[in-house]
């Protein structure tokens, strides 16, 4: 610390708080000349802090789209009647029954974050609408419900199929 040389794995924020630490401990607030090293990027840069940490970039990989759109060309009709069947307040359960709803009312395998955000969207009214980053993060960590395909496709894992046919709860219809 005493020669101004840091180096830091992590991600960007990390990299940033680890850096505004060290320049805190110097005692000064004016950019230091550092060589930083991101596991992000594999590479050592030479340059001021600041763009050092700009140029950190994520890992890429096979990820669906953070900001989710509507898709104006999904036939949702007959959707509010089928998600009435089933009792659930957990996002990824929702997404479950709206990805099972495109795959056997509407023939659409595998889907797209787009058409399960169109879902939420239609059901607003009853729903909350998550944030699709977050839904599928947390699938891959807590459920495991979801699969990405080629070119950020959504399909049903087995996990997804056993949970849609044997845990989720349906609302018993009342025939009397």
């Amino acid at each position: 610390m005493a020669i101004g040389r840091l180096e830091v794995s992590g991600s960007e924020s990390f990299v940033r708080d680890i850096y505004k630490d060290f320049c805190a401990e110097l005692g000064s607030n004016r950019p230091v000349q550092t060589s930083l090293t991101s596991t992000a990027t594999n590479k050592r840069e030479t340059q001021a802090p600041d763009e050092a940490v700009k140029k950190v970039s994520k890992p890429k990989g096979n990820k669906t789209s953070s900001t989710a759109m509507l898709n104006k060309d999904l036939d949702v009709s007959g959707l509010k009647d089928y998600f009435s069947e089933f009792d659930t307040k957990k996002a990824a359960e929702q997404a479950l029954i709206f990805t099972m709803f495109l795959r056997e009312v509407r023939g659409i395998v595998p889907c797209t974050a787009d058409d399960i955000y169109t879902c939420f969207f239609t059901m607003k009214d009853q729903l909350k609408l998550p944030s699709m980053t977050s839904l599928f993060n947390n699938d891959r960590a807590r459920t495991g419900f979801f699969k990405r395909v080629e070119n950020g496709k959504v399909e049903i894992t087995q996990i997804g199929e056993n949970h849609f046919n044997h845990n989720l709860k349906k609302i018993e219809s009342s025939d009397d």
